[in-house]
């Protein structure tokens, strides 16, 4: 291992893809794997613990999920970079990550090199992302992402949401569509619909992306 290299932790809650990352990852003289998680909550204690460089991090895991370890972490000790390596390329749950605290996002099918060359990047302080993720964050936040947002959404201290909004903001930004929240609820696709739209009109925003990122940048996801 060379002198200042890139300390990492891996976090995943799939056995056999978290040693296969590793395996390949200690394969660079460059970065040095010097812990692995199973879970969101695992991670924050070896964060904590190891104070590592990069974070390469999943999402979906049992328990504390990827996000919100990251949101946790990042408020804890913000000099960490993490970045997500998950098979989730939903537009919602990349501007999740991304708000967050990520700084980089990557799909589990990028190339090998991709990979290194994102937690390289991240590890000077810069943000990465594989094509296909590049494309959908692209595709779902057509404003400026580093602002406050647009003018005309509303004062969050005078926003009130029933219970059933509530329900719907939530499922909304775990990525679920009308169908699948109609399903979960059991509410018509349409009555679904009709919700998000006065929702979007309620908060201000254009669309549904631009909603789910104004309730994850002003932490109104546990209403």
């Amino acid at each position: 291992m060379i002198q200042n290299s890139i300390r990492l932790i891996v976090a995943d809650d799939h056995e056999i893809f978290r040693d296969g990352i590793i395996t390949m990852l200690n394969k660079f003289e460059d970065i040095e794997v010097i812990a692995e998680a199973s879970s969101g909550e695992q991670l924050v204690q070896l964060a904590e613990k190891y104070l590592p460089d990069v974070i390469l991090v999943d999402i979906k895991m049992r328990g504390m999920s990827g996000i919100e370890a990251t949101r946790i972490i990042t408020q804890k000790i913000p000099a960490i970079a993490i970045i997500a390596l998950s098979m989730l390329d939903n537009s919602y749950v990349i501007a999740d990550m991304m708000n967050a605290g990520a700084n980089g996002y990557l799909l589990k099918d990028a190339p090998k090199d991709k990979i290194i060359e994102g937690i390289r990047a991240v590890s000077k302080n810069k943000e990465y992302f594989c094509s296909g993720a590049s494309q959908k964050l692209k595709a779902a936040l057509p404003f400026n992402c580093s602002g406050t947002g647009n003018s005309v959404r509303k004062s969050i201290k005078s926003l009130r949401f029933n219970q059933r909004e509530k329900e719907i903001i939530r499922l909304t930004c775990d990525g679920l569509s009308a169908e699948a929240i109609s399903k979960k609820i059991f509410l018509s696709s349409k009555t679904i619909e009709n919700y998000r739209a006065r929702l979007i009109q309620k908060t201000g925003c254009k669309n549904i992306a631009e909603f789910v990122f104004f309730i994850s940048q002003n932490n109104l996801y546990n209403l």
